[in-house]
C-alpha cells in the first residue's frame, strides 16, 4: 500500500521500478492491470477519487500515464484547498482572540 503522506509522483516512481523489474523477469501484465493495481495500492484517503475514476473512465483503455496525471491534478487541488482552510482557520482564531 502507498503510505498516506507519499506523493503520487513518488508512488508512481516506486511502482514504475516494480514494473520494470517484472518486465526484466519476463513477467508482463497488460496496461489495464497496471492501472487497476495502482488504484488498489492507493491509501484509503484516495477511495472517493478512485471510485470516481472507476465510474467515469473506461479502465480498459485508460493509460497509466493518464491515470497518474489525473491523480496529480487532484492531489494539487486538494493540497491548495487544505492550505486555504488552514489559513482561514488561523485567521478565525486571530479574530476570536481579538
Amino acid at each position: 500500500m502507498i503510505p498516506e503522506e507519499e506523493s503520487i509522483d513518488n508512488a508512481f516512481a516506486r511502482f514504475n521500478t516494480i514494473i520494470t523489474s517484472l518486465k526484466a523477469l519476463d513477467e508482463s501484465f497488460s496496461s489495464k492491470n497496471y492501472v487497476r493495481k495502482f488504484l488498489r495500492a492507493l491509501h484509503p484517503k484516495w477511495r472517493a477519487k478512485v471510485t470516481a475514476i472507476e465510474e467515469s473512465k473506461d479502465l480498459t483503455s485508460l493509460s497509466l500515464d493518464e491515470l497518474i496525471e489525473n491523480l496529480k491534478v487532484y492531489e494539487a487541488k486538494k493540497e491548495s484547498s487544505d492550505e486555504d482552510s488552514s489559513t482561514s482557520n488561523s485567521e478565525d482564531k486571530k479574530y476570536a482572540m481579538a
